[in-house]
Formats: C-alpha cells, sequence, structure tokens
C-alpha cells in the first residue's frame, strides 16, 4: 500500500501574556507533528535542505507540502540560489550556519540602557537598530529589541507605552456622509498628472502654487501665492481657512496684480474646495497635487520657509496690517535668486509688466 504524505495540522492560540496594551493580540501558530519531517525545527535542517534540492525542479508549494514547510521558506531558500537548478543543499547550509552567527547578539547592560535611551526619545525599535549599526555601535536586532519590551511590560514596566501605537485602539474609519470615500472624491479632482507640460518645464510666466500659511493657535491665515518660474510671491491675510475666504484671497491677490494666470496648483486641503470658482473667476485651469507630494509644489513650498523668517510659528498674525504682510511680500522678492541669474522677482516682474500680454490668458 502506498504509504500516503501525512500534512501537519495547524492549530492556532490567541496568545494573551502580552496583555491588551501590545499593538496587537499576537496569535502563535501550533504545528502538531504527524511526520518525521514536520515542524520539527523552526529552521530548515540540512536533511531538509537536500530534500528541497531533490525536489528543485516542482513548485515550491509542492515541496513545502511534501518537507512540512510552508511554501514561503521554501521561496525564501531557493531565492537565495542563483537559480533552483544551481542550489547547492550543503553550501546553503554553511552559510545559515555563518548567518546565525553573525546575526547572534548577546545583550549588555549598555544595549538595554541605548535601548530605554532611544525608547524615552519617541524612537521606534528599528531606528534604534538601525541607527546603532549607522553608528557601528552593537545593538540587538529590532524583533529583539520588541522581545525586551514585551518582557519588561511583563513585569510590570512601562517602556511599552513609548512606543507609537501602545495602548491605541484601533478606531474604524467611516465614510462622509456624501457616502464617497477621499479615494474617489480626489478622483474627481483635476490630477496635476492632467496638468500641461509646459508648466512642469517652467518655460512660461503665468504658471502659480497655492498653499496656506497658519498662525499660532490657527489664529490668522497667511493664503500664498507662488509663480513658478520666478518664485515671485503673493500673500494675503485672511480670518479662517474656510473655501471661501481662501477663493477671496486668491481671486483678488492675482486679479488686483495685474499678471498673467494660466494654471493654478494645489494640495488637497479643504481649504482649496472652491476649486471650480477659483478658476472661473481667474479664466485659468486648477490643478491639484498628489496627496504628500510636497516636492510638486516646491516653488511655494520654499517662499512658505522664507516666510517664516519672518512670522514665526508662534507668531499669531490674526490682527496682522495688510501693510505688515506686504512688507513682508517684498523682502522675499527682494531676495537675488540664482534661478533668476541673481535678479530679483521683483526685478523680473518690472520685466514681464513692461512686455505685452493678454491678462489671465488660458
Amino acid at each position: 500500500m502506498q504509504q500516503m504524505d501525512l500534512l501537519p495540522i495547524i492549530v492556532f492560540l490567541q496568545e494573551y501574556q502580552r496583555g491588551v496594551s501590545s499593538p496587537s493580540v499576537r496569535r502563535k501558530m501550533l504545528c502538531l507533528q504527524q511526520s518525521p519531517n514536520c515542524c520539527t525545527m523552526s529552521h530548515l535542517t540540512l536533511d531538509q535542505r537536500y530534500q528541497i534540492w531533490a525536489l528543485r525542479h516542482e513548485k515550491p508549494a509542492e515541496i513545502a507540502r511534501k518537507i512540512g514547510k510552508h511554501r514561503s521558506v521554501v521561496c525564501r531558500e531557493l531565492a537565495r540560489a542563483p537559480s533552483p537548478v544551481e542550489y547547492k543543499p550543503k553550501t546553503a547550509h554553511q552559510t545559515y550556519q555563518q548567518r546565525k552567527a553573525k546575526n547572534a547578539q548577546k545583550a549588555t547592560p549598555a544595549m538595554y540602557q541605548a535601548i530605554r535611551s532611544g525608547l524615552h526619545n519617541e524612537w521606534s525599535p528599528d531606528q534604534i537598530s538601525g541607527r546603532s549599526n549607522l553608528q557601528g555601535q552593537p545593538m540587538l536586532s529590532r524583533a529583539a529589541i520588541y522581545s525586551h519590551i514585551w518582557r519588561d511590560q511583563r513585569q510590570g514596566r512601562d517602556l511599552y507605552k513609548h512606543l507609537r501605537h501602545a495602548n491605541k485602539p484601533y478606531r474604524k474609519r467611516y465614510g462622509k456622509p456624501d457616502g464617497r470615500t477621499k479615494a474617489a472624491k480626489r478622483a474627481s479632482k483635476p490630477s496635476i498628472d492632467q496638468r500641461p507640460a509646459i508648466v512642469e518645464a517652467k518655460s512660461r510666466f503665468g504658471d502659480w502654487e497655492l498653499d496656506t500659511v497658519i498662525g499660532s493657535n490657527h489664529k490668522g491665515v497667511l493664503v500664498t501665492i507662488t509663480e513658478r518660474s520666478s518664485n515671485y510671491l503673493l500673500m494675503r491675510r485672511t480670518s479662517d481657512k474656510s473655501a471661501q475666504e481662501v477663493r477671496k484671497a486668491i481671486t483678488a491677490s492675482l486679479q488686483e496684480s495685474g499678471l498673467p494666470v494660466h494654471t493654478l496648483t494645489s494640495d488637497n486641503g479643504t481649504e482649496f474646495a472652491d476649486y471650480e470658482g477659483i478658476a472661473s473667476d481667474l479664466k485659468a485651469a486648477f490643478y491639484f497635487a498628489h496627496p504628500y507630494h510636497a516636492w510638486e509644489r516646491g516653488a511655494n513650498e520654499h517662499n512658505n520657509k522664507l516666510i517664516r523668517q519672518f512670522i514665526p510659528k508662534k507668531m499669531d498674525f490674526s490682527q496682522m496690517p495688510p501693510e505688515e504682510v506686504k512688507t513682508y511680500q517684498d523682502r522675499i522678492n527682494d531676495r537675488p535668486r540664482k534661478k533668476l541669474n541673481y535678479s530679483t522677482p521683483n526685478e523680473h516682474i518690472k520685466i514681464i509688466l513692461s512686455t505685452p500680454f493678454v491678462a489671465f490668458q488660458t
């Protein structure tokens, strides 16, 4: 009678020893042995590597089934060789032993002190381990640091509280009242991917980037408007960052400047929700940068940093008069720029204004 392959029985047990404060309640997978090769060790043995070599022409899932391992173990093992055909079990086992000896790190009081210091600086275990390696200092692996943290917690200590997600229960996200997800709303906006290539080239005047600078405790808002080719800045203070107020500030600033406006590009902030109204007022095309891609509005981001030289983050500018805002605007526009061969944006604007053009050309 042909012997049948025996498959391992997998049993999942909830691990409660770590307590509810851990990021997630771990599930331990126990493998009940039914065959000599089944799950006897967490790592591959030399015999199992020879079995992989003998079965190397089969699919990894089939090899894994026959040796009693998960297919990912077999895939990783074969991936370390130049190709499955060139897999050499003895060499692979020697490499594994060398890797194990190299990674073995005996903990010392200095390491534990470095771990505690890193956690108190709100570093993650991965950052603690990586930073130590960069500085050439011995340190436990990321997984070993986590093990130390959970062991510390079981002893009634508080290292785990410095983890970013410790004691923070999962909060289910619900859709907006209109039933659309954020992704769906972004999809309905004109993306920067649709913007003409000439805007990216910065070869014409009249392509603008938009943003807002918020005062201390959200008191006061500066709407900042930067022209891409010259870094010329327009600023206007508003009482709040509502879409209506921001629209008024952008439209008034650009219309009063008398400068051409071809395109407008902003981030996905709610203050630009009335982008269609802005585009209609200025007869220009409006585009949105990708989320978390600040470099797509690099000119405006750079000017915002310059603004902070005059208006620190802790400063409340809710009562700042328009004359003072104009003073800061002029000081920034009077800075020589390398991209303009060290002329200033103000000087560049004088040349633009002296050249005939059709205002708000599309």
